[in-house]
């Protein structure tokens, strides 16, 4: 507004020259009341400035709070109720999208065929649920809240554990995540602490049907490395770290033959002794067996089913063409056993 009335009355002064004159004399003007002296001002009298402008600036701002929020909550929450349905369609597309973006670079070259299978074992494992790979609940290194501070460093330092749940009462009753580093920071700083309770982070608890790219996606946003996981009834089924993750994810990507491997003891071809925690599945592979996998996840369940009670060292049980015996035992799990196919008798067609 102001250039226009300064282009009137300078055209009206000095005719079609005028707008030029208009233009170059509202600049300087601009410039020297809008920006030089007022900085100028500002600079040299800073608090004088600040304090006489700032009630009026104050005044301003809580008038025009009301209109100010409505114009920026408004397009969030349409674009929120835009990518709550589109969310699960855009994840698929952008997972199916990359998928063809590798076929094409096998094709061309670019991406070769190890890599190819890499990608697409990562994405198709993601899919499975967290119990998979999750550390079973009998296995989870657990501290209770009123243990002695002397005793819960100890335990710590002694296993080298980073993250350890806290509970209450029992293991369905876990009341945080204690890190290791909090810990010592808090016992060097000042001495030994009356409780930890103060120290621990809040638990992020997932159900048993949570996926594995799910949580992945959930560390990632939430910048946690472990989640508590329970089941239908709100009791804990076990625990998994980021660090569980990326193993996985790894070990099917390049194949899980040598982790199967280096965990068990191959005597020779017909008997091999594996730890209990080892599945069915891997078993079947070693010995070409045919066990049953879909009732039990674990070579130690389906020989504690096979007993029907918790055995003791050097028991042996058969079981269609193998016998299983006993190597170790915990208070509540099977560790070791020893597998040993029995021996074909020779056919008469042999003799």
């Amino acid at each position: 507004s102001i250039s226009i009335l300064a282009a009137s009355l300078f055209i009206g002064l000095f005719g079609v020259n005028g707008q030029w004159i208009s233009i170059v004399v509202t600049s300087l003007v601009l410039f020297l009341a809008g920006e030089a002296i007022p900085k100028t001002f500002g600079v040299t009298y800073p608090m004088q400035v600040s304090s006489a402008v700032a009630p009026l600036l104050l005044l301003i701002s809580r008038l025009e709070f009301p209109i100010v929020a409505a114009l920026e909550k408004t397009p969030g929450l349409i674009l929120k109720k835009l990518d709550q349905r589109k969310t699960r369609e855009t994840d698929v597309l952008m997972e199916d999208e990359f998928k063809h973006l590798i076929d094409a670079g096998s094709r061309e070259g670019v991406v070769d065929e190890s890599q190819k299978e890499l990608i697409k074992t990562i994405f198709e494992s993601g899919d499975r649920p967290v119990t998979d790979i999750m550390i079973p609940r009998v296995e989870m290194f657990c501290l209770a809240l009123d243990m002695p501070a002397s005793d819960i460093v100890r335990e710590v330092v002694r296993g080298r554990y980073e993250r350890v749940p806290v509970y209450r009462e029992d293991r369905d009753d876990i009341i945080g995540i204690l890190f290791a580093r909090d810990l010592l920071n808090d016992t060097l700083r000042r001495g030994e602490s009356a409780s930890i309770e103060k120290l621990l982070a809040r638990p992020y608890f997932v159900p048993e049907s949570k996926t594995i790219n799910g949580l992945l996606h959930a560390f990632q946003e939430k910048s946690i490395q472990i989640a508590i996981v329970v089941d239908e009834y709100g009791g804990v089924s076990g625990l998994v770290t980021l660090e569980d993750i990326l193993e996985h994810l790894f070990e099917e990507a390049y194949g899980d033959d040598d982790a199967a491997n280096c965990e068990c003891d191959v005597l020779d071809a017909n008997t091999i002794i594996v730890p209990g925690k080892m599945s069915i599945e891997q078993v079947n592979e070693l010995l070409q067996a045919s066990l049953p996998q879909d009732e039990f996840d674990t070579i130690g369940g389906f020989v504690l089913h096979l007993f029907g009670k918790m055995p003791e060292r050097g028991e042996k049980i058969h079981c269609e063409d193998y016998h299983f015996r006993i190597e170790s035992v915990g208070k509540t799990r099977i560790l070791k056993i020893r597998i040993e196919k029995e021996k074909q008798a020779p056919s008469e067609a042999d003799e």
